[in-house]
């Protein structure tokens, strides 16, 4: 770590110096040697090797970064021949492929100037063959294609050759979980990219698991680090990047599905609304420490109204959408802390503002994508939880600046990408989704429907092609014989009660409860196969 050496003051012995904690990185004027662990780091939940002391380390070799320059596409040191097969070629192509561009696409924009593809990912590829295989086999796919195999040879060759690949790396962490011989960080990275690998085929079930296994491998590492005494060895904590990677993954996975049991969704509520609360700063002064704070006020929203399902009573197969119709928030406990939800997005609102302000300027030019996209992500997180209120009332037709806000936004950021691709991030789909399925206003819906039913794109586990002609649907039957009016009326809503994917088929089957418009409580059934 480079030390920071201040202006001594007169006659002073020796200078002031400023040292870092360990764990956080967040450097401090003056070092306490005192307290074990840093205010951030208790903060967060995390155990930390304390502040430095006066005299700060050196920075040894061993801690060297992989070599990374700022271009979109990373360099990275190459491995060892010896660790490919010199008889096929195709296997080092493939992992160069994943290094120089498909890590690019996986990244993203610099929004959460987040460091786990570029560096987390890539340097434990050097060492652990189960992850460098399933790299491997991520960079034989076409992230820009979802096309079935048709004729060409060299497609299908490529495609073949991304299943024997991430075959060998689920052997490899087999072997290595037999053996009791990886650790935390290993797995953590292999069960992310396994789920890329099949959120990217559109095997939601498999993906969700995979998500769904890592939060709880990380849950319990850190709780085991916690309860270690102090005689006790005990791993270093899991990275920032991974802690981030997984806050993103669980909102996606929450979002379609999530059968946890109630209790575990109130302890990581609690853990969340500590966190935003103790560091929610008056004003952030990066994109990655906004980010990272709005991830876990929505996951605090998220956990809110799923601690008020009954898990028990959600079906054994893949629900439909439970995020769009998860239980509002109806007794005095749950109210209280919606409540609370909302006052934190608005202090984050207030902390975010000069950050978007000055992206707007000619300084902040190079910020506009992010910034943007971060504003995106707020206004559709708000939304979401607001739909939670104890009445409809509360929040529907409410929110109408809003809402026109999140299309504008994605229109302009659909503009400045790609938007025929996949992406194991978080960016348009289910913001937009928020808007045309959690709220009906009749123009918007038709304009996003316009633009996911033609969309070639998928987001982890949101395919936007299947999410806009499911919008569709509920369009036409709710609309039926409907006029004037800017929103569909309250007792006219549709709820999704069933819905099935065949992939193989590309066909969605949809089923949905119709309520009787001027008779409260009565609804109709209502089934189409649609496809996709």
């Amino acid at each position: 770590m480079e030390a920071i050496v201040t202006r001594p003051r007169k006659r002073a012995s020796a200078p002031r110096v400023r040292t870092g904690c360990k764990t956080c990185k967040i450097r401090r004027v003056k070092c306490d040697e005192t307290k074990p662990s840093c205010m951030r780091c208790i903060k967060f939940g995390a155990t930390c090797d304390g502040y430095g002391s006066r005299n700060p380390p050196q920075l040894k070799a061993s801690s060297s970064r992989v070599l990374i320059p700022k271009a979109r596409f990373p360099l990275v040191a190459s491995p060892s021949q010896n660790l490919f097969d010199l008889d096929k070629p195709e296997e080092w192509t493939y992992f160069q492929r994943f290094c120089s561009y498909t890590v690019g696409l996986l990244s993203g924009t610099g929004l959460r100037q987040n460091e786990f593809w570029t560096r987390t990912v890539l340097q434990a590829t050097q060492s652990e063959p189960s992850i460098r295989h399933a790299a491997t086999a991520i960079g034989a796919l076409d992230l820009k294609s979802f096309s079935a195999l048709g004729d060409d040879d060299s497609v299908k060759f490529r495609r073949q050759y991304a299943y024997k690949a991430y075959q060998k790396a689920i052997v490899g962490v087999r072997k290595t979980l037999a053996a009791k011989d990886s650790d935390i960080r290993s797995r953590l990275i292999a069960t992310i990219l396994f789920a890329c690998f099949e959120a990217y085929h559109g095997n939601n079930e498999t993906a969700l698991a995979q998500i769904f296994a890592g939060v709880e491998m990380m849950e319990d590492y850190t709780k085991k680090r916690k309860a270690a005494g102090p005689n006790t060895p005990r791993g270093p904590p899991v990275e920032h990047e991974l802690v981030q990677a997984f806050a993103v993954l669980e909102i996606q996975a929450t979002a379609l599905g999530d059968k946890r049991p109630g209790e575990l969704h109130l302890e990581r509520m609690y853990n969340c609304a500590e966190v935003v609360e103790n560091t929610m700063p008056f004003e952030f002064s990066t994109f990655k420490q906004a980010n990272l704070l709005l991830a876990l006020n929505m996951l605090r929203g998220i956990h809110l109204r799923w601690s008020q399902t009954n898990s028990a009573a959600q079906p054994s197969s893949l629900n439909v959408f439970p995020f769009l119709a998860v239980a509002s928030c109806t007794n005095a406990p749950a109210v209280f802390e919606f409540n609370r939800v909302l006052a934190s997005f608005k202090a984050w609102a207030a902390a975010y503002e000069p950050l978007y302000r000055k992206s707007r300027s000619p300084a902040g030019e190079k910020d506009f994508e992010s910034a943007t996209q971060l504003r995106m992500h707020y206004l559709s997180s708000l939304l979401w939880v607001a739909s939670g209120a104890p009445s409809i009332g509360m929040y529907y037709r409410r929110y109408t600046r809003e809402l026109k806000e999140v299309l504008a936004l994605g229109r302009i950021l659909l503009g400045l990408a790609d938007a025929q691709m996949f992406s194991l991030d978080m960016r348009y789909v289910l913001p937009l989704a928020v808007v045309g399925l959690n709220y009906r206003h009749r123009e918007l819906r038709h304009e996003i429907i316009e633009i996911l039913v033609p969309m070639h794109r998928r987001e982890g586990v949101w395919d936007a092609s299947m999410i806009g002609r499911i919008m569709k649907f509920q369009a036409e039957i709710e609309e039926e014989g409907l006029e004037d009016g800017e929103y569909v009326p309250e007792d006219g809503i549709s709820t999704i009660t069933e819905l099935k994917v065949d992939e193989s088929l590309k066909t969605l089957f949809v089923t949905c409860s119709l309520g009787v418009r001027g008779r409260p409580g009565e609804t109709v059934m209502k089934s189409t196969e649609l496809p996709w």
